[in-house]
């Protein structure tokens, strides 16, 4: 029993050894505080992405209170993938308001020309109380 044991043990370590080492950085930018420059930066180089993406899956609104909510790097495979949230609405400002929840994967540097991916894609409607508290540490603070 012990010698099979070894043997799986071994064969545990060469796997471990043979497969590539992924490093991954993640950043979560902080809810409870206004947006840095770089995030508001970041949110508006996406913002033509975001309404293509929005209109792709049927939600043709208009979008406020972007945040960033997560930066996912994958060193190993140079790719950053960029979880964002959205509000959208249809007519003045008012409700019924739509939470979307979009991630982003940005193309790795071998691959410079190719578009930003959509990797997951998420909307539900909100309450004006959800409104209120996703919309207060954002550009857009009614």
């Amino acid at each position: 029993m012990i010698k099979g044991s070894a043997v799986f043990l071994t064969v545990l370590l060469l796997i471990e050894l043979t497969l590539p080492n992924v490093q991954a950085k993640t950043e979560y930018p902080n809810q409870n505080q206004f947006p840095s420059v770089m995030e508001l930066a970041l949110l508006r180089e996406l913002s033509i992405p975001i309404l293509e993406t929005m209109q792709a899956h049927g939600d043709n609104q208009i979008t406020i209170a972007e945040r960033i909510e997560k930066i996912h790097w994958n060193e190993t495979d140079d790719y950053h993938d960029i979880t964002l949230r959205a509000i959208g609405f249809t007519g003045a400002h008012n409700p019924p308001y739509t939470l979307i929840r979009i991630t982003f994967r940005t193309p790795n540097r071998y691959n410079p020309n190719k578009a930003n991916s959509v990797i997951h894609y998420e909307h539900r409607k909100i309450t004006p109380k959800e409104f209120d508290k996703l919309s207060k540490h954002t550009q857009y603070n009614p």
